[in-house]
């Protein structure tokens, strides 16, 4: 009968040490998940960030300016009334410049770059652009807003200028897509660099209008240049906001 005693009072010394180590364990986990998640968060999310262009005199007037402190600008991209007025930064085969700025410091709001696959020389029919969908409204985070037809209406031209020339682009369509699987047989927005021929430019056309949102009234036909603005979008996983604009 001792010897049962013994036996059941060691269990329950076990137990009770088990469930302090629940105890403290648990919360500790939540902590360190809650902030692992925070972090992972703020590349594209949560991070006030400066301004990314120190020196508030360079803008789409002073390319040149700018070209001579980083020969990897590629132009300057600027939606009127929208906080999207930026260099557009351009490095071949590389992701550089989603982490890093003009400056090429280490930022997680990174700069506007072009896709490092595209030719930008002789320029593509399309050129993809990225940037990040920041809360603090920087980078790319007013694409989100053309999901309303109105701000479109208010919003339809793009400025996208380059050491040679100063362009402007019309809207025509706007739309919500995903980065899919290698593998899954689906329309890819971001495979389509340049038109071989007819076909091709009107299959990426047809596309896109299929898929925008609303209905722009501009089309786009073979010859001309076309610039594509990509951001994440979180209403689903890998999600993007999605935005073709014409040369005109």
């Amino acid at each position: 009968m001792k010897r049962e005693h013994i036996v059941l009072k060691n269990r329950i010394k076990i137990i009770s040490k088990y469930l302090i180590i629940i105890v403290l364990v648990i919360p500790l986990f939540n902590l360190i998940r809650t902030k692992t998640n925070h972090v992972s968060d703020l590349g594209e999310n949560n991070v006030k960030t400066s301004i990314t262009i120190k020196d508030k005199e360079y803008d789409i007037n002073n390319l040149d300016k700018l070209y001579d402190e980083n020969n990897e600008l590629y132009g300057w991209i600027k939606i009127e009334g929208t906080n999207i007025d930026y260099p557009v930064m351009f490095k071949k085969q590389s992701d550089y410049y989603l982490s890093h700025n003009f400056y090429k410091e280490k930022n997680s709001a990174g700069s506007i770059f072009i896709d490092k696959y595209n030719i930008v020389e002789p320029r593509d029919t399309n050129l993809i652009l990225y940037g990040h969908n920041m809360k603090d409204g920087t980078m790319f985070h007013d694409l989100i807003n053309y999901k309303d037809y109105d701000y479109y209406t208010n919003h339809k031209y793009i400025s996208f200028s380059n050491l040679t020339s100063d362009d402007n682009y019309e809207i025509l369509a706007v739309f919500l897509s995903k980065v899919y699987n290698v593998d899954d047989d689906v329309f890819k927005f971001y495979k389509f660099y340049s038109a071989h021929n007819t076909e091709s430019f009107n299959y990426y056309i047809d596309n896109v209008k299929a898929l925008s949102l609303y209905d722009t009234g501009v089309t786009a036909e073979y010859g001309d240049e076309l610039i594509t603005l990509s951001t994440c979008e979180y209403s689903t996983e890998n999600g993007r906001l999605v935005v073709v604009a014409k040369k005109i």
